[in-house]
């Protein structure tokens, strides 16, 4: 049976297990990183983003117990000793899926590059792009919320071997709004789109997130592609792809 959602004007969706799959964003996407920080921090250290996102990093491992223990060497007695340092930690963020703001936006820089030469494209289930269409042509704004930077949400979603899914999607919030798990987080979403919650849709893979949602007053659904990956019990919050869903 189809899950029917009613009186909904806008539709939040997260993106990694909801609209794209984990392995895209875990493997591809995080490995790219890993691979080419170094080069990219090299060669664009004279731009005034870059080295504030250095310092940034800099500065952020001191609050990083567990790092200062397993690396107690941190050099900057050069800029190249700087640079390979702070690349050391921001290899250790990613393997602990660190959601640290300059992570994130350094990682989303790199990724552009990525996206640029060719050397990645966006990945979105199939089910997505028909689904995303159907809700704009029925008047419902759509809106991204993921951990991930605006800039890699906006590159993601404009590559895809779909097309450029971006004319479909009314905004991106990251978590510079507010982590994901936050009541907070949603009612500023719904402050800042002038959409009332109880008009709100959210879907996402993370019970957690739905729930913080949910407290928010939206409507919440959770995505469970796998069926049964996230221990989910299932039931009309539940669906495994968006065509088991109606807005009406």
């Amino acid at each position: 049976m189809p899950a029917v959602v009613k009186d909904a004007l806008g539709v939040l969706l997260d993106i990694e297990g909801t609209t794209t799959p984990m392995d895209f964003v875990h493997t591809t996407l995080f490995n790219y990183a890993k691979e080419n920080i170094g080069q990219f921090l090299k060669k664009n250290f004279h731009r005034n983003d870059i080295f504030k996102i250095v310092d940034d990093l800099s500065n952020l491992r001191w609050s990083d117990s567990s790092f200062l223990t397993e690396n107690p060497t941190w050099d900057e007695s050069s800029t190249d000793k700087k640079l390979e340092s702070v690349t050391r930690y921001c290899i250790w963020l990613i393997d602990r899926d660190s959601k640290a703001f300059a992570l994130k936006d350094l990682e989303g820089l790199i990724w552009m590059d990525g996206y640029n030469r060719g050397e990645l494209r966006g990945n979105i289930y199939e089910d997505v792009p028909g689904a995303l269409k159907r809700w704009k042509n029925s008047g419902k704004k759509i809106y991204i919320y993921s951990s991930g930077s605006v800039l890699s949400q906006k590159l993601l979603f404009s590559t895809t071997v779909h097309g450029d899914m971006t004319k479909y999607i009314e905004g991106y919030f990251d978590t510079s709004i507010g982590k994901k798990g936050n009541r907070r987080s949603y009612e500023a979403i719904s402050e800042i789109t002038g959409i009332p919650a109880h008009n709100f849709l959210f879907l996402s893979d993370t019970p957690a997130e739905i729930n913080a949602a949910v407290s928010a007053g939206f409507s919440g659904m959770l995505v469970d592609r796998e069926k049964g990956s996230q221990g989910a019990c299932r039931s009309e919050n539940t669906i495994s792809d968006f065509n088991e869903l109606i807005l009406s």
